[in-house]
């Protein structure tokens, strides 16, 4: 928790970067980085599968709008995060 400027009590809410930005390239190039140094937790080539799992389709979700965060729920259960991964993969504006 922390203070807003009216000294009321702010909640932020945390969760694992895959489900935003899998491989951590979108925000330094909009941010006007020149280079990027991004570690992936899958070998190039790898099989990505689109299929939304058991975790994106209940788990998440029920964590996502019992915080009042319905769209990001529905961006999990329609397995937004994973094509999102697979865009950043075959982009080769990241990968030359």
């Amino acid at each position: 928790h922390q203070k807003n400027t009216n000294n009321e009590d702010e909640t932020s809410h945390c969760f694992d970067a895959f489900g935003y930005e899998g491989i951590p390239l979108r925000s330094p190039v909009q941010d006007g980085a020149t280079h990027v140094l991004a570690l992936r937790s899958a070998p190039e080539g790898c099989n990505m599968k689109t299929k939304p799992t058991v975790f994106s389709k209940g788990v998440a979700p029920l964590y996502f709008n019992s915080n009042n965060m319905p769209k990001v729920a529905e961006y999990f259960e329609c397995g937004g995060q994973l094509y999102r991964y697979l865009e950043d993969e075959e982009n080769e504006q990241y990968f030359p």
